[in-house]
């Protein structure tokens, strides 16, 4: 065989390899462009799902940055956000600080601390429900997020 082949034929075996990479990680193969100017041979698209401060409840006069709460079933009592959806990361803000948390990490947290006993006022790590409704939610502390967090970024300071 010429070596024009054998050449020809390595690139396409990288080439194939580089693909059954890509759909094994949930990702597509970057442009010829992307592949000579940036290194690039894989991209791979991440959905984040971003947490704002909320109120602990309904009534609070502010929102409360040291705890977030996590869906674990949603208004109409199918899987709340934790276990529906696609997004890999969660994103959890504070005032000055968002954290980016692995979904598989909530979940772990949730698995191992959660104490299967409803509340009616909302407790940290306990099931709670609101009335008339079919969700389900708990409260975490912020700083456990921030924990297992793998990445943590710093908002810009505005000025006005």
């Amino acid at each position: 065989m010429p070596l024009i082949e054998n050449i020809e034929l390595e690139v396409i075996k990288s080439k194939i390899q580089e693909l059954n990479f890509a759909n094994m990680v949930g990702g597509k193969l970057a442009s010829k462009k992307d592949d000579y100017l940036n290194h690039t041979d894989i991209k791979i698209e991440i959905g984040i799902d971003l947490k704002g401060i909320k109120k602990i409840r309904r009534n609070d006069l502010e929102a409360n940055e040291n705890y977030h709460w996590v869906e674990l079933k949603n208004t109409a009592g199918y899987d709340g956000w934790l276990y529906a959806g696609n997004n890999k990361y969660i994103a959890f803000e504070t005032r000055n600080w968002v954290a980016i948390v692995d979904k598989e990490r909530i979940k772990e947290i949730v698995n191992t601390r959660l104490i299967k006993q409803e509340a009616t006022t909302p407790i940290p790590y306990h099931i709670y429900k609101r009335q008339g409704r079919e969700d389900s939610l708990t409260l975490i502390p912020t700083l456990d997020l921030f924990a297992v967090a793998s990445q943590i970024i710093q908002k810009p300071k505005y000025q006005y």
